[in-house]
């Protein structure tokens, strides 16, 4: 168990540990697309946990008043990405997909809101192939691909073949539950991406 909680996913058996039911449980609810899961090419499935305690989440019952008021103060709650700008001083402009970070005249990262509202996406300028990135166990690492703004010109610029790239991003999800946790080490992770990255892109 220890091995795959580190790595933030579960295995069959932690799942129906998770979410007290039987393995066979758990296993029909995979069959039948039910339930967020992957399955790796050697058959394999895991878990992410991150992923299971949201979907549990989508089936929480409340009373009508209280889900009213629960909408409300989400709606009063600074987003993740301006708490992220305002945390560490980052210079921000939207786009209509995504919002530039600036170092002086030069974007040197990218925050990628999702569709299903699950934390926010960040984008490392020139970083994908970088072998002295820091290693994060909180934020994980994702595709480019699956970023938001991958589209037109910011495709490019993500790709590293672009006019201003010449290099791969890297791309990283930050969790949601960020917001909930200002000691949770995920924080000092983003701090020490983004100042890697600011600091790279300011040698160039």
């Amino acid at each position: 168990m220890d091995k795959n909680s580190n790595q933030g996913f579960f295995d069959m058996e932690e799942a129906a540990n998770f979410l007290k039911c039987g393995e066979k449980d758990v296993l029909q609810l995979v069959r039948e697309k039910k339930i967020p899961h992957s399955v790796l090419p050697f058959g394999k499935i895991l878990f992410n946990r991150e992923r299971l305690r949201d979907w549990v989440l989508t089936f929480e019952q409340m009373p009508q008043y209280r889900r009213e008021a629960s909408s409300f103060d989400k709606s009063q709650n600074i987003s993740l990405g301006k708490e992220i700008c305002q945390r560490f001083g980052c210079v921000a402009k939207e786009r209509s997909k995504y919002t530039n970070l600036y170092l002086e005249q030069r974007v040197y990262a990218q925050l990628h809101p999702r569709l299903t509202g699950d934390g926010i996406d960040l984008a490392l300028r020139e970083c994908g192939d970088d072998e002295k990135l820091p290693n994060c166990n909180v934020l994980r690492k994702i595709e480019i691909r699956e970023l938001k703004g991958y589209w037109k010109a910011n495709k490019s610029w993500l790709e590293g073949n672009g006019r201003f790239t010449k290099h791969p991003a890297a791309a990283f999800h930050i969790p949601s539950s960020l917001q909930d946790e200002p000691k949770n080490p995920g924080w000092k992770e983003l701090k020490v991406l983004l100042e890697y990255t600011a600091k790279k892109c300011s040698q160039k």
